[in-house]
C-alpha cells in the first residue's frame, strides 16, 4: 500500500494506482468554505482500483437503477424538484 500525505488528506492506494490529489484538495477547499466548517483532522482516503469490493461506475449505476427504479438522471431531477418545493 502506498501512503501519500497531503494538506487535508492522507491518500492510501495500491502501488501504481493514481489519486488526483490536487483536484481533491481544491474540492476540499471549496466545500469547507461553502459549508463554513473546519474538519478536526485529515481525511483518510482509500483508493484501491483492484479491490474485490470496488465496482465500476456502470455497475454502480446498474445497481442503483435496479434498486431505486429510476435512472440516475431521473433521481437527480426528482431530488432537485423536492428541494425546490421544500424551500
Amino acid at each position: 500500500m502506498r501512503t501519500a500525505p497531503e494538506v487535508h488528506f492522507v491518500f492510501r492506494s495500491a502501488p501504481g494506482d493514481q489519486v488526483q490529489a490536487e483536484r481533491s484538495e481544491a474540492y476540499h477547499e471549496w466545500a469547507v468554505g461553502y459549508l463554513g466548517v473546519t474538519p478536526p483532522k485529515k481525511i483518510d482516503f482509500y483508493k484501491f482500483a483492484d479491490s474485490p469490493y470496488s465496482a465500476s461506475r456502470d455497475t454502480i449505476r446498474s445497481r442503483f437503477e435496479a434498486t431505486v427504479g429510476l435512472s440516475v438522471a431521473e433521481a437527480e431531477t426528482a431530488w432537485l424538484r423536492w428541494l425546490d418545493q421544500s424551500s
